[in-house]
């Protein structure tokens, strides 16, 4: 084996025929060329983007006790150890979305955050680092076998600001650098973990705490680093755990500026309890306080004796995987699946469940849900098997023949006769979602039942497809289904199939025979079409109404009004955004800032730092933009208010031979679409 150098990307790969990065061929002939010495201060002046200032989170990998290896391996041996080594750290790292920027013999050097951006970048990375060590544990039987030895390792990581740097020629692959303390720290820390472990630091574990099992190490000098760090080790990940969730143990802020919005909650229960169904969808931009309604209404709920919570949690993890939302659901909170469960148990459970609810289903064609009921002991012996299926439960179909009864093992694929000789893929796939929404309906004849669904702009296609149903068949069943999405996201529309294609079911539910598009409103109009559905738009709070949520954080510690005045000015009514600028305010020293805003002498009068747990949350938003992103750095420049005559005037001289800046109308276009993503405010002007 050796690597392969992507033509176009610059990923060192290992033998493989496509690039694990970008996807192009390693197969095609690359000319060699000279490529001649650099001069960096040219090249950073040539490139659109030069060097960027953001947010990065910095994974290290390095083998314990390497120079031992050397000893007892011949170089071939070390040399195929690493590259199976290598791979192993490679697909773990691609699977969060990791960059691997640098090999360092047996250590690798890994970028959470760039050039992918994600919100979570620093949960990416310590995840990565969990799963490469439980990966190099399942290797070592063969390395020990193969070679003679084991691979332990130490994994290192860290976050902060630091410059990326793009420095390439013209017919050479791209490479990425960055500048800064953090991936020098992180690289330094290493030396603090014990074999198999992981270590991280100071705003690492601010910005993962809660999520994963933490222990402060203590604070330790670092070579090259002028005060002492604080250190602490990760030993795993808790699961099910959500932002507000934790903050709710420390005490959270109080609502405010909502009252309309929780009456129309508490009245949407009550409309319920009258057996009308009802949909509401919760919008906002990100931080606009979506998830504090959600919990607002299920606290209401919890008080009528008879109600039952649903929830789940849609996942940017999980957005190819069908179902998944909805799945997880039924598993946690309808069959109520343990982890100690064994297949049998959980098939009796499902068993019991079918049975105590009388859940019918569809045969062929379309049915009325008054047609269930006939129907539901007809084709009872197929609802088993696919529900069984699509819960992932191996069990044995026992069907009855003319001779007897005859057991066959139940797994992928699933034969043609255990469903009606007539049904074709997309019957299976309706017949899927039918079951799943009748489960529903029979147990809201029961009691009362909240679905909860949050974070829909993360959601698959094949989910969006059960809601769409679910809501539809609602109107006259006690089920409050209320959701949450950002207004600034994207959604997924359904792309016609051949029905005939008889694939295993979860291959024809598969989310890749589904196209995405930009949402244009049309997926959640359908979503919304019920009367009984609607929208509740979140908007941003009021300034008298940030200032007494800049109270309620700062408790008995008075901010100058010159700081007040600037939060409110620089947050614009985001809940989340008021609460962490003004923590960081007061974990800082507000009075030399409110100073440097007051008389303007300061280095940073007409700046502010951006919060830490913000910072990978904007960033994020900024990358999504695509082109359009240049317009926000360039119009950040000019101040918090210009004009779009001002952008041009100053892009056209910068930005010569990109049309996006040197055609006016081109370039009000693409603010107007900044506008509408709630990225740019528009004022006019008279």
């Amino acid at each position: 084996m050796h690597h392969k150098r992507c033509p176009n990307c610059g990923f060192l790969n290992p033998s493989f025929k496509f690039c694990g990065e970008c996807g192009t061929s390693l197969e095609s002939p690359v000319r060699s060329r000279q490529i001649p010495a650099v001069d960096t201060a040219v090249v950073e002046q040539t490139l659109p983007h030069g060097a960027e200032r953001r947010q990065l989170t910095v994974l290290f990998c390095d083998i314990v006790d390497s120079t031992g290896f050397t000893e007892k391996l011949d170089p071939e041996e070390l040399r195929n150890l690493l590259e199976v080594y290598r791979t192993c750290i490679m697909e773990v790292v691609l699977a969060q979305d990791g960059h691997i920027a640098r090999y360092f013999g047996d250590g690798v050097l890994v970028y959470f955050g760039y050039p992918i951006a994600h919100e979570d970048a620093a949960h990416r990375a310590v995840r990565a680092a969990l799963g490469i060590v439980a990966a190099l544990e399942t290797l070592n039987p063969y390395l020990q076998v193969t070679f003679g030895m084991e691979v332990n390792v130490r994994l290192s990581i860290d976050t902060g600001l630091v410059v990326v740097w793009h420095i390439s020629v013209e017919g050479s692959p791209e490479a990425i650098d960055i500048v800064g303390k953090t991936p020098n720290l992180a690289a330094r820390m290493q030396e603090f973990a014990t074999p198999n472990s992981i270590v991280i630091g100071n705003t690492t574990h601010q910005l993962i705490e809660g999520f994963f099992k933490t222990e402060a190490l203590g604070t330790f000098p670092v070579r090259g680093i002028s005060q002492p760090v604080n250190v602490y080790q990760v030993s795993g990940e808790i699961p099910a755990q959500s932002r507000l969730g934790i903050a709710s143990e420390s005490g959270l802020t109080p609502l405010i500026g909502r009252e309309r919005e929780v009456e129309l909650l508490k009245q949407g229960w009550s409309q319920v309890l009258a057996s009308k169904g009802q949909a509401l969808l919760i919008e906002g931009e990100a931080g606009i306080g979506k998830s504090r309604c959600l919990q607002l209404i299920q606290e209401y709920v919890e008080h009528s004796p008879e109600a039952v919570i649903v929830e789940c949690r849609c996942s940017p993890y999980y957005q190819n995987s069908p179902l998944y939302p909805i799945l997880s659901l039924f598993q946690e909170h309808v069959v109520q699946f343990n982890n100690t469960d064994t297949a049998q148990t959980r098939l009796d459970k499902l068993e019991n469940l079918l049975r105590d609810y009388n859940i019918p289903t569809v045969g062929g064609g379309t049915a009325s849900p008054s047609d269930f009921d006939r129907e539901g002991q007809e084709h009872a012996p197929e609802t088993l098997p696919l529900l069984a299926e699509l819960l992932e439960i191996p069990f044995e179909v026992q069907q009855q023949t003319e001779t007897g009864v005859g057991a066959r093992l139940y797994s992928r694929p699933v034969e043609q006769d255990t469903y009606p000789s007539g049904w074709g893929r997309r019957q299976r796939r309706q017949q899927t979602l039918e079951v799943l929404v009748q489960v529903l309906l029979k147990m809201a004849e029961q009691k009362p039942i909240l679905f909860v669904v949050e974070d829909l702009h993360w959601i698959d296609p094949s989910s969006i497809e059960f809601l769409t149903l679910l809501i539809t068949r609602i109107e006259n069943a006690r089920i409050f289904a209320v959701l949450s999405c950002r207004t600034d996201t994207q959604h997924f529309r359904q792309n016609s199939q051949p029905e005939e294609d008889e694939q295993p079911l979860q291959d024809e539910i598969s989310d890749s025979d589904l196209e995405s598009s930009v949402l244009d409103r049309e997926v959640l109009e359908q979503l919304l079409h019920p009367e009984w559905a609607n929208a509740l738009p979140l908007a941003a709070l009021t300034p008298p109404q940030v200032e007494e949520m800049i109270q309620h954080v700062a408790g008995d510690t008075a901010l100058p009004s010159e700081a007040l005045t600037r939060i409110v000015e620089m947050t614009e009514g985001v809940p989340l955004f008021v609460e962490e600028l003004t923590q960081m305010m007061l974990e800082g020293d507000p009075l030399t800032l409110a100073s440097d805003v007051s008389d303007g002498t300061g280095p940073h009068s007409q700046t502010m730092e951006v919060p830490v747990t913000l910072q990978d949350l904007l960033t994020a938003r900024l990358d999504e933009l695509g082109a359009a992103k240049e317009i926000v750095q360039l119009g950040a420049t000019l101040g918090r208010e210009w004009t779009a005559e001002l952008l041009h005037e100053v892009a056209s001289g910068l930005y010569v031979g990109n049309r996006l800046f040197t055609d006016f109308a081109l370039l009000r276009g693409e603010l107007n679409k900044l506008v509408n993503a709630y990225i740019l405010n528009r004022n006019q002007v008279a």
